[in-house]
């Protein structure tokens, strides 16, 4: 039986990387070698006290009657890729083998005989994956467990490891130094978080495949500071790049799938992009651009950037409130005119009530209020006939005989008449040409 503490193997082959994305990039697959599987312990496990006892829960993975309260032991075996790999019996007989679950916790007794393959996984495992199975073989259910561990859950492609109980006294670089050099010898690794903090850290791996071979890998494993690591599936991150990264990744891996299968040739995706009809029909929301700005690009299509996203709903606000200020001065001079058309109206009614103004009658064909200073001098008994010839327009001008203190008023100029305002009972003129004036005509 061999242990990492004991036999003073160093595990992992790969160099501490953390400094980039790039940098995890550069982790590659480890690859089977030509030769046979060694036997990974030489003494078959003991049974344990209540196996054979009662019912196996592949829920939990125990037996019924186990103590629920024990904290799992530390792992007294651990797999390493670079000496344990290699051909069994199922790389002969099997094309469809999985991978041996004993294997990847480091206590597998058979070797090359075994009936499961003995290496790390692999894209052609990802690749013929089904979402009710893991790498192992074994079930995976419609949620996730309480204590989010056992195979998963088929409804999320969670490729997330959530590694607690880690020592938190060398600095987070440091930190994440240890965590990419023993999590990195599995595969390729997309992301490592470290909270040094609360002594976790979250690790995130390209494959499916490879997350669940490292979770079983490393349970309740060792790094270089003789912890007991928790290793469970992680929670979604709620941060909304992250999510947005997610999207993204999950994008490009859906069109980089249909282009091999032949269902989305590349050019003619290319040329569907760089045709500016089609893309100008595609909603904003869901149009792409390629890495130059232009219509087409050899590398395809890439979504929008925010700033540009930005700058586009900019350009679409300028535009709408251009239109609502061109909107308001076309309404505001429809108005105008319409105040400038009335205001002439108005002008011609008056110069019609002008022009038809009757020497007899009353003026625009509304009756004259009454004059109570004629209806005073009618009750007179003996003037009323002198009081409505003295008052009355067309009677001013001619020879009647006056009583004493009743003045004649001056004569007016040919073609000019005198009438009475209705409302406040002063005289006004009336020219021959229509023109009306409050003073005494002279001449």
């Amino acid at each position: 039986m061999k242990t990492g503490a004991h036999s003073g193997r160093t595990y992992g082959k790969v160099q501490p990387v953390y400094a980039s994305e790039a940098a995890l990039s550069s982790i590659q697959t480890p690859r089977l070698p030509d030769r046979p599987a060694r036997v990974q312990v030489e003494q078959k496990r003991a049974l344990q006290q209540a196996e054979h006892a009662g019912d196996f829960n592949i829920w939990y993975g125990r037996y019924m009657g186990e103590n629920n309260f024990e904290r799992a032991p530390k792992a007294a075996t651990r797999v390493c890729i670079e000496t344990d790999a290699g051909l069994t019996r199922a790389d002969y007989t099997s094309a469809t083998a999985h991978v041996c679950l004993h294997f990847a916790r480091g206590d597998c007794i058979y070797g090359k005989d075994c009936t499961f393959r003995h290496a790390a996984p692999t894209e052609e495992d990802e690749s013929m994956a089904d979402a009710p199975h893991d790498v192992f073989g074994r079930n995976r259910h419609a949620s996730w467990r309480d204590d989010m561990g056992g195979t998963g859950t088929w409804n999320k492609e969670c490729k997330t490891l959530y590694v607690g109980r880690l020592c938190n006294l060398p600095s987070e670089q440091v930190m994440t130094e240890i965590v990419v050099r023993h999590f990195g010898e599995f595969g390729p690794i997309e992301s490592v978080r470290v909270l040094k903090s609360k002594g976790c850290a979250f690790v995130t791996y390209k494959l499916r495949c490879t997350a669940e071979f490292a979770k079983e890998a490393m349970a309740e494993q060792s790094l270089d500071h003789d912890e007991q690591i928790n290793m469970r599936w992680a929670y979604d991150d709620p941060n909304p790049r992250a999510q947005a990264m997610r999207l993204r990744n999950n994008a490009q891996i859906m069109l980089a799938a249909m282009e091999a299968k032949g269902h989305l040739p590349q050019q003619e995706e290319a040329s569907f992009y760089a045709d500016a009809d089609d893309v100008s029909e595609e909603p904003d929301a869901k149009r792409l651009r390629s890495a130059d700005g232009s219509g087409s690009s050899d590398i395809g299509p890439t979504p929008l950037t925010r700033e540009e996203h930005a700058q586009q709903l900019a350009e679409a606000e300028a535009q709408l409130e251009a239109a609502a200020a061109a909107e308001a001065a076309a309404a505001s001079a429809v108005a105008e005119e319409a105040r400038r058309v009335q205001a002439a109206s108005e002008a011609s009614r008056l110069d019609a009530i002008l022009n038809q103004i009757d020497n007899d009658g009353p003026v625009g064909g509304v009756a004259a209020a009454p004059d109570p200073l004629a209806d005073f001098l009618r009750s007179v008994d003996g003037h009323g006939a002198v009081a409505a010839a003295s008052t009355a327009p067309h009677a001013r001008d001619a020879d009647v005989s006056l009583p004493p203190g009743v003045w004649q008023p001056r004569r007016l100029p040919a073609g000019w008449r005198e009438y009475a305002d209705p409302a406040s009972g002063h005289p006004y003129f009336v020219g021959p040409d229509g023109q009306t004036t409050w003073k005494h005509p002279t001449g």
